[in-house]
């Protein structure tokens, strides 16, 4: 899997970067790679899931090991075999060589390593698979972070003015008139926008003052934005229980099917104080779920439940919804998804 998005990923910038430019594609790597070590701090360092080569034991689902390591971690691994060649143009050629040997075939990890020793003789003679610390097998194996990571200091003219408004937004006390008036983020970058939301989540929750005047200043704003971040923005209100754009939280997972947006949502509103609201929000939306998604959400949930209580609860919300549908005949009843499908041992 990481052969696949690593190499993607690393595709993928090499052409922002002679598109838009350097600093372009280091606030992406940089966001990004934020995200990665915040996935990092949940999992444990020792997570085997953080593995490039993930063995997979009986009973893993592999969908559960597409991660930010498969895209992130694999993606520092190719960009570190890049600099070890010392020129981005050879090391196009390499992958234009690489692709066009095993198109249409499966590779695994060893063809890669073998077809790029190949392609350059000469690290192969300094045994640059085997250097201490970054060893190739080290990179494939070792839990934890990537063994490097690029440097992204060309990136600074954009995510300087990020940091600039987190600070004045974090500030004590807070200068309202200044935080406001200091950047204009709707001339922003989306990447610009993004990591300073992730900025304000990671520091959340945050003071009522400060909650609420950001929703003042810019809830509207992000309400015309694209989900990556208008999710973030939601997400904000709900870790801090901000109630006056809750209707929005809701308007959003009335209309948003993806499973990477809803998740993070559901998630985040069952470790507060609004599980009640998400469980109204998904008896809403259940039937126009896809079944995985469904039965995911189920079980986020039933979480943290007793099994006899969110059995019980199960129950009696599965009842309650029977209920609501009879007037809408027997096929509405029998498509209706209640917790009680949900292995609550799981």
């Amino acid at each position: 899997m990481w052969l696949s998005e690593g190499l993607a990923t690393y595709a993928q910038r090499r052409i922002t970067t002679e598109t838009y430019g350097a600093a372009f594609t280091c606030l992406e790597t940089a966001f990004r790679l934020d995200a990665l070590h915040r996935q990092m701090k949940l999992l444990g360092e020792d997570n085997p899931v953080s593995k490039l080569q993930v063995k997979l034991e009986p009973g893993v689902n592999p969908s559960n090991l597409m991660n930010l390591f498969t895209y992130e971690k694999g993606y520092c691994f190719v960009y570190y075999l890049s600099q070890l060649c010392g020129d981005p143009a050879r090391f196009d050629a390499f992958l234009r060589a690489y692709i066009e040997k095993y198109k249409f075939t499966s590779v695994v990890a060893q063809d890669l390593l073998d077809s790029f020793l190949s392609f350059f003789p000469e690290l192969k003679e300094q045994c640059i698979d085997s250097r201490t610390g970054l060893e190739f097998e080290r990179w494939l194996n070792a839990t934890g972070p990537p063994l490097a990571e690029p440097d992204l200091t060309q990136g600074s003219s954009l995510t300087s003015p990020v940091e600039k408004l987190f600070n004045l937004w974090t500030k004590e006390p807070l200068d309202v008139a200044a935080a406001s008036s200091c950047i204009d983020i709707t001339k922003w970058q989306t990447f610009q926008t993004v990591l300073f939301l992730d900025r304000l989540l990671d520091g959340s929750p945050l003071p009522h003052e400060v909650i609420s005047k950001l929703s003042e200043c810019y809830s509207a704003q992000l309400d015309s934005m694209n989900a990556e971040i208008r999710i973030r923005w939601l997400q904000i209100i709900v870790r801090n229980d901000y109630y006056p754009d809750l209707h929005k939280v809701r308007l959003f997972l009335e209309n948003q099917m993806s499973r990477m947006y809803t998740i993070p949502l559901y998630e985040d509103l069952c470790t507060g104080t609004l599980k009640p609201f998400a469980l109204d929000v998904f008896y809403q939306t259940q039937n126009q779920l896809h079944p995985n998604l469904r039965k995911t959400i189920q079980q986020i949930l039933t979480q943290g439940l007793n099994p006899l209580l969110a059995m019980d609860t199960a129950a009696a919300v599965a009842d309650t919804l029977a209920t609501g549908l009879e007037d809408k005949g027997p096929e509405a009843a029998n498509g209706a998804i209640s917790l009680r499908d949900v292995n609550v041992s799981a």
